[in-house]
């Protein structure tokens, strides 16, 4: 049976009217939240699944997403096509920091940067995690002046 005409063009109007309602929510959420990391089970107030849009660009343009789209969305302030890799850059980044300015890597757990990054919980899942992490992370981990993965504190009164 053949198409008509205008039914063979609705599926990428509507594909596209779709694409402006996602993209135009995610603007609204970068700019009330400073990022674009949104939580892959996160839905507006409406009930607009806005996680599942943002994953689904994500994984879209690693086959080919529009490049006008792709623009757009780079342009949106904390945009980010892996954000799982930008995290784990970020701590390392301040571990890195930390270690250059203490001489170790012994962050306590409960340790904060003076920007409320919470250093120390980072460093735990690291440690948590070194059976689980690629050997990339695990050798920049132990690249760090002072990184142990075990660590065993000293009481204050035995210093």
């Amino acid at each position: 049976m053949a198409r008509s005409r205008r039914s063979s063009r609705t599926p990428a109007r509507s594909y596209s009217i779709r694409w402006e309602e996602g993209f135009s929510r995610l603007k609204q959420f970068a700019e009330r939240e400073g990022h674009c990391r949104v939580p892959q089970s996160y839905e507006t107030e409406e009930g607009y699944r806005l996680g599942q849009w943002v994953n689904v660009q994500r994984r879209t343009n690693n086959k080919g997403l529009d490049p006008g789209r792709r623009q757009r969305l780079e342009a949106l302030s904390g945009w980010d096509w892996d954000p799982n890799l930008s995290r784990w850059e970020e701590g390392f980044s301040r571990l890195k920091q930390f270690s250059e300015r203490e001489g170790h890597c012994r962050v306590p757990r409960s340790y904060k940067t003076e920007e409320g990054y919470r250093l120390g919980a980072w460093v735990k899942v690291q440690r948590n995690n070194k059976n689980r992490m690629g050997s990339h992370r695990w050798q920049r981990l132990e690249a760090l002046s002072g990184w142990t993965w075990k660590v065993r504190w000293i009481n204050k009164t035995e210093e």
